[in-house]
């Protein structure tokens, strides 16, 4: 399996930075923090992935329109597809909870008062 280099945005290292100077369990240390976090050139070529209905379905960083790349693969690597969906994260790297079932990505985000359940069809 090959994919696409992706190289690392301004946008995501601004996101990592302002969510470490506006967390409560980091703000305190922002700025030592900020001279600690490196960031290579190029983001990883995987997020992550997940093995469903005889597929893999793996996300990457590639970014458009607030969706995410996921390859739809074979179990031998091959891949069948590509498409974009929506990805919510609770902060800049940790995804929200989600699966991959019947063709679809389901995540939970917490909403107001509870959780609300997501769905997107590949």
């Amino acid at each position: 399996l090959k994919l696409n280099k992706i190289e690392m945005t301004r946008q995501y290292k601004e996101r990592v930075f302002q969510f470490f100077k506006t967390n409560p369990l980091t703000r305190d240390r922002y700025e030592m923090l900020k001279k600690l976090i490196r960031f290579k050139n190029q983001f990883p070529m995987i997020q992550n992935f997940w093995v469903a209905d005889d597929r893999i379905y793996i996300q990457t960083f590639m970014e458009r329109d607030e969706k995410y790349a996921f390859y739809i693969c074979r179990l031998d690597g091959e891949i069948l597809g590509k498409r974009f969906i929506p990805v919510q994260y609770s902060d800049p790297t940790r995804i929200s909870p989600a699966a991959v079932a019947d063709n679809a990505f389901y995540q939970l985000t917490e909403g107001e008062e509870d959780w609300e359940l997501h769905r997107s069809e590949f």
